[in-house]
């Protein structure tokens, strides 16, 4: 549920997550979104006050995000830069070599390039290149084996798109969209969003039918998305 909290001037929206719980509990995504889980007797009141003493800890949190957003984004495609790819942190090594190839070596993502580490565009050309045709083989694959667990007359079509606050989704038209930067989570995020998504087919809210179907499919599915949106949300 989403609702809105304002402090002075400062206006936030978190997501409201009633559980089965005794405390409250506010977490900050990278994404800059704000949950606050609560138990489910809590009242309005209770949960202002609870905002309000959290809030200078909740400033500085999003602070703190949205200055590594602003360096993350900034790329420069040279030799020492990180990036993600199926959960784990590699370190770009940037080579010159005759023919151009990119892959992972212990660790790393080394990317040899024919005109050498002074044309970082090309570096950045060959990379999202790579990046590209592992999506559409792991997406693939994914999508494949969470298939198998629906029994659908029609399968419904997979697509990549760009989104900029979903990582996935399911369309009007009848068509599984999943998000390009997935493909720095790990296969199980992947697979948890694939079968999130296909759960849409046959349930377009997400009330009790929905979950109790996520649950059937994906048992452990809450552990899966909180750890998605803590290290990549």
């Amino acid at each position: 549920m989403k609702r809105n909290f304002r402090y002075g001037a400062y206006e936030y929206e978190y997501e409201l997550i009633s559980e089965n719980r005794k405390s409250l509990k506010l977490t900050v995504m990278p994404s800059l979104g704000i949950i606050l889980r609560a138990p489910v007797d809590a009242d309005d009141q209770r949960i202002k006050r609870f905002l309000e003493k959290k809030w200078r800890w909740l400033e500085k949190q999003l602070q703190t995000f949205e200055r590594y957003h602003k360096k993350s984004y900034a790329r420069s495609y040279i030799s020492g830069e990180s990036f993600m790819y199926l959960g784990r942190q590699y370190e770009l090594i940037v080579a010159r070599g005759e023919i151009d190839s990119v892959g992972l070596v212990r660790g790393k993502i080394r990317v040899i390039t024919s005109l050498g580490a002074s044309k970082p565009e090309y570096t950045k050309m060959l990379l999202e290149s790579w990046y590209r045709n592992r999506r559409n083989l792991i997406f693939r694959d994914s999508y494949v084996k969470c298939l198998g667990s629906f029994d659908f007359a029609a399968s419904p079509k997979f697509l990549i798109k760009e989104m900029d606050k979903r990582w996935g989704s399911y369309t009007n038209a009848g068509n599984i969209v999943l998000n390009p930067r997935l493909i720095e989570a790990d296969k199980r995020a992947i697979e948890y969003v694939i079968v999130h998504e296909l759960c849409h087919a046959s349930v377009r809210n997400h009330g009790p039918q929905f979950i109790s179907l996520l649950n059937e499919k994906l048992p452990n599915w809450r552990e899966v998305k909180d750890r998605l949106e803590l290290r990549h949300g």
